[in-house]
C-alpha cells in the first residue's frame, strides 16, 4: 500500500476494498454508504460486508441522480442515520454527488473511485478565495484500488488524462483570483509533468493489463485528483473558450475527447511560450491517434484568432 507523497490522505494498492476498513474507522463509525445500484454485487456487497463486520453501522443509499434536489434527498438519509461520515464508492458522478452531500453536511467524507475517468467535478457555487482552491478540505482519505481500476476500459483512462490536464490548466489560469499556496502550485506542476510524461507509456501497458510504473504514477494522479473543486471562475473560463472555438470549428467539439485535448491545448496555446505549446500539440496527436481519434490540424491560426479576440475583449472590459 503506497500513500501519495504530495497528499497523505490518498492510499493506493491491491485488495484495498478488503483492508481498508482501519483507515475509515478512524474517521468514524456511522457512514452514509453512497454508491449506484448496478454495482452493488460486483463491488460495494463485500465492501459494505468488511465494514460491518469491523463494527460500522452503514446505511446504503443508491444514487440514480446527481442534482441538488438529489444531493439533499441523500442528505437527508444522512441525517437520518446521525451519519459521522459520508463514502462515496463508484464513477466520477458518484464521487462529486459524495462531495456535495458532505459539505451539505459538514461531514468527512471517503472517495473510492471505481474508475480513471473523471468527468466534470463538483464546480464551487460561489467564486471566493479559499486558502485550498484545488482541494476539499472535507475529503479525509481516498482509496484507489489499482486492480478495481485496472478492469475499466482504456478509454476511461484517456478520458481521465485529459480532462484533469484541461481542469488544471484551467485553475492555474485563474489561480491570481484565489489563495493559492506553494504547495498547491508545486501539487499542479507535479501531476501534469506525470500525466503528460508517463500517459502515452501508461496508456499502451493499461490496454495490456499490465500494472507498469507509469500506469501506477497515473492511476495516483486521477485518484488524487478526485478532490479537484473547480472554481466557478475556472469553469467560466472553459466554458469561454469552448464558445468561441465552437462558433469558428464545430468539428473541433463534436466529440468530447478531442474537444478537451482541443481545449487543453488552446488554454496552453493563451498561457504558454510557444515551444511548451509545440510540446503539448505533438502529445495530443500521438494521444488521439492512440484513442483512434482524428488528428489535430490546422490549429494555430484558429488559436490565433480566439487568442487576438480575448485581448480586445479584455481591453474593452479595461
Amino acid at each position: 500500500m503506497k500513500q501519495f507523497s504530495g497528499l497523505s490522505r490518498t492510499i493506493q494498492g491491491n485488495h484495498l476494498l478488503d483492508t481498508c476498513a482501519i483507515d475509515i474507522l478512524k474517521i468514524g463509525h456511522r457512514p452514509l454508504v453512497l454508491c449506484v445500484k448496478q454495482e452493488y454485487n460486483t463491488t460495494v456487497e463485500s465492501f459494505v460486508k468488511v465494514l460491518t463486520c469491523h463494527g460500522l453501522i452503514v446505511k446504503i443509499a443508491y444514487m440514480e441522480e446527481w442534482d441538488q434536489n438529489s444531493v439533499e434527498e441523500y442528505g437527508e438519509v444522512g441525517f437520518r442515520h446521525h451519519a459521522d461520515h459520508i463514502i462515496g464508492i463508484g464513477n466520477s458522478s458518484v464521487i462529486a454527488c459524495t462531495k456535495a452531500v458532505a459539505d451539505l453536511l459538514d461531514l468527512p467524507a471517503v472517495l473510492i473511485p471505481t474508475s480513471p475517468f473523471t468527468t466534470l467535478p463538483w464546480v464551487s457555487v460561489e467564486n471566493k478565495k479559499r486558502e485550498r482552491p484545488l482541494f476539499n478540505e472535507s475529503i479525509q482519505l481516498i482509496i484507489a484500488d489499482r486492480e478495481q481500476l485496472l478492469t475499466q476500459p482504456t478509454s476511461e483512462l484517456i478520458n481521465g488524462v485529459v480532462n484533469t490536464l484541461l481542469y488544471l490548466a484551467a485553475i492555474k489560469e485563474v489561480k491570481r483570483n484565489h489563495l493559492f499556496s506553494l504547495e498547491d502550485d508545486i501539487l499542479i506542476r507535479s501531476f501534469e509533468n506525470v500525466l503528460l510524461r508517463g500517459s502515452l507509456q501508461a496508456i499502451e501497458n493499461f490496454e495490456a493489463r499490465i500494472l507498469s510504473k507509469e500506469v501506477q504514477d497515473v492511476l495516483e494522479v486521477l485518484s488524487t485528483c478526485v478532490t479537484l473543486d473547480l472554481p466557478s471562475d475556472a469553469w467560466d473560463v472553459i466554458q469561454q473558450i469552448e464558445s468561441k472555438l465552437s462558433e469558428r470549428r464545430e468539428d473541433l467539439v463534436d466529440e468530447p475527447l478531442k474537444r478537451n485535448v482541443v481545449l487543453y491545448l488552446l488554454l496552453t496555446y493563451l498561457t504558454q511560450e510557444s515551444e511548451e505549446f509545440q510540446a503539448r500539440l505533438k502529445w495530443s496527436q500521438q494521444l488521439l491517434l492512440s484513442a483512434n481519434s482524428s488528428n489535430l490540424l490546422s490549429l494555430e491560426a484558429v488559436f490565433k484568432e480566439i487568442a487576438l479576440e480575448i485581448g480586445e475583449d479584455c481591453s474593452t472590459r479595461c
